[in-house]
């Protein structure tokens, strides 16, 4: 790559361009991927769209996988205008009660951790089945590697 300027927009757009065109000749592609992108700050969300901007006007083999809030589309039109068009902003929303369940008892069985059903129940009560919190709940529980019994569910409290 060539030097940096101390410009982010400009170093980061030039270094995806680049890796693009490595990927390109050597017939394969780059993936980022970037969590919680709505803790970027607007310069970086600046700069990522820049660059993705580019990438995509030169048709090279570079993707961006994002997550973040419902706040992040909004933030990146705020940061470029053209984000709205460039980028696609799919919801994931709230999981179903079964899926919910699901998502909590198919990983800690796979462990060996069984979920207390009243536990289990207030787990997901907690959660609202909003899938970040399934997934943090989720790995409290195999960090512990416990089963979530009568008085652990006793203790959390809404």
């Amino acid at each position: 790559m060539s030097a940096s300027t101390g410009n982010l927009e400009r170093d980061l757009t030039q270094l995806f361009a680049e890796l693009g065109e490595t990927a390109e000749d050597h017939d394969t592609g780059v993936v980022f991927l970037i969590d919680e992108m709505q803790f970027l700050r607007r310069e970086e969300m600046e700069a990522v769209a820049a660059a993705m901007h580019r990438i995509s006007q030169r048709k090279l083999p570079v993707a961006l996988v994002g997550t973040g809030l419902p706040q992040l589309p909004g933030l990146m039109v705020e940061a470029k205008s053209y984000a709205e068009r460039l980028f696609s902003y799919p919801e994931i929303g709230l999981l179903s009660q079964s899926a919910a369940r699901d998502a909590l008892v198919d990983p800690a069985s796979d462990e060996g951790v069984q979920y207390d059903a009243a536990a289990l129940d207030r787990l997901i009560e907690l959660s609202g089945c909003y899938p970040a919190f399934i997934s943090g709940l989720r790995q409290g529980g195999l960090e512990h590697g416990a089963e979530l019994a009568d008085q652990d569910r006793r203790r959390c409290r809404g």
